[in-house]
């Protein structure tokens, strides 16, 4: 028996929120007893996000260039698309910035392509306490909703290869998972 927690979007799309597979005994009243289901969430495939991260040590900032958003469940009423980026400098808060808007029409087969650079002032000393939490939103009726959302670590691969290749980009594809 295979138990599926499921939930239906606007569009009418099933997106898989968790899964198991139960075997039921051949006599479960002789071996009757309270099961704990193991339940394995599932991901829902919300898109990509393929982005450039550089560190300029001299000015101590930190660009996000290239930005392109892949294979996108952009609902039928969206009115623009961005994408948002945080930094976070130990756990708090540091700032924001937002990519420039893309209406639906304009996504080609390779996806959305925004150009515009989003630089953050970033001391050398907190580059090793940094996060970006880069986030892909939709406007619908004058209201803002994350489409997915990609972090990307100081400890991550992406990170360590832009701190040994300083003043140089270094572009990495992350999948989307949902925002909490």
């Amino acid at each position: 028996m295979r138990i599926q927690f499921c939930d239906v979007g606007k569009d009418d799309y099933e997106v898989i929120i968790a899964e198991c597979d139960y075997w039921i005994d051949t006599n479960p009243i002789e071996r009757f007893r309270e099961f704990e289901l193991p339940m394995t969430i599932s991901t829902p495939d919300l898109g990509e996000l393929e982005l450039s991260v550089t560190y300029l040590p001299t000015a101590q900032r930190l660009l996000l260039t290239n930005c392109k958003a892949t294979n996108l469940r952009v609902d039928p009423d969206a009115t623009g698309i961005h994408v948002r980026a945080i930094l976070f400098v130990n756990e708090c808060f540091d700032e924001i910035h937002k990519s420039e808007t893309k209406e639906p029409k304009d996504e080609t087969p390779a996806g959305f392509s925004f150009a515009k650079k989003l630089v953050f002032d970033l001391m050398r000393i907190d580059v090793t306490a940094a996060l970006i939490v880069c986030q892909v939103v939709q406007g619908i009726n004058n209201k803002k909703r994350v489409i997915g959302q990609c972090e990307v670590k100081c400890t991550d691969g992406q990170w360590l290869r832009m701190l040994t290749t300083l003043r140089e980009s270094t572009a990495e594809t992350y999948r989307l998972r949902p925002a909490l």
